[in-house]
């Protein structure tokens, strides 16, 4: 199943169709030949998934009840893309970029089915079509741009996603950092701060604000001790010693 808002097959916020209209037509000559061998490409994408590393360990999610009711839903949204009707396919595209981001997929994974789908599909057209080559072409040319379509839309919705997923561990950080009554200090491996929390700023009378992208060792060491300490810092930063991630 590679198979995902606006019956007009324009996407949301797009002022162009999500698919060429002067491509609309083969598409209908795409399911034809899709809705005839359906069967064999689901169970060529099956098997596929089984022995991908990263799609086969979801492999137990669904019952076979599931899966027969996702190939209907499938074909389903097929049979709408070739009439025109591109909202179940981008809606479903879309929660598939959702599910890949949020379990920590790969978007290659995504890619791979897609042209595992292709790859199983195209001699299928070739059979279909041979006789009448700019048929052929056409239809190979369809399938090709829905195919593309679908990746970008994958895609767009898979780095939305993980930037929501990133944004929300941030401010989970966040709370937690700020939660504790002890200073906690972030340094980066040029010895700088990329954080302070609150008990820090009660600690050391300094704004966090102020004090992010500054060197430690200006702020808090006192000026004759300084050079010895930088020194110190950088060794333990370079050979990354045992203070390196403990609490001290």
């Amino acid at each position: 199943d590679l198979l995902p808002d606006d019956p007009s097959g324009a996407a949301a916020g797009q002022s162009e169709p999500w698919f060429p209209a002067q491509l609309q037509g083969a598409l209908l000559d795409f399911w034809l030949v899709y809705d005839k061998h359906c069967e064999a490409l689901d169970a060529a994408l099956l098997r596929f998934a089984q022995n991908h590393p990263e799609l086969r360990r979801l492999g137990g999610v669904l019952s076979s009840e599931q899966m027969q009711s996702e190939r209907r839903r499938s074909r389903e949204r097929m049979y709408k893309v070739a009439h025109g009707d591109f909202a179940p396919y981008i809606a479903h595209v879309k929660q598939q970029g959702k599910a890949y981001a949020r379990l920590g997929m790969q978007i290659a994974t995504w890619h791979e089915l897609s042209n595992a789908f292709h790859a199983e599909l195209i001699p299928y057209l070739v059979q279909e079509y041979a006789a009448t080559p700019s048929r052929l072409s056409a239809v190979l040319v369809a399938v090709a741009t829905l195919l593309s379509r679908a990746m970008a839309t994958v895609g767009e919705q898979y780095i939305k996603t993980k930037s929501e997923l990133l944004s929300e561990m941030q401010q989970r950080h966040a709370l937690i950092l700020n939660a504790s009554v002890d200073p906690i200090l972030a340094l980066d491996d040029g010895g700088r701060l990329t954080e302070f929390n609150a008990a820090a700023e009660r600690t050391f009378g300094y704004q966090r604000a102020a004090v992010l992208d500054q060197r430690l060792t200006k702020l808090i060491i006192p000026e004759r001790f300084r050079a010895e300490r930088e020194a110190e810092l950088a060794a333990a930063l370079e050979n990354r010693g045992p203070l390196i991630g403990q609490r001290v």
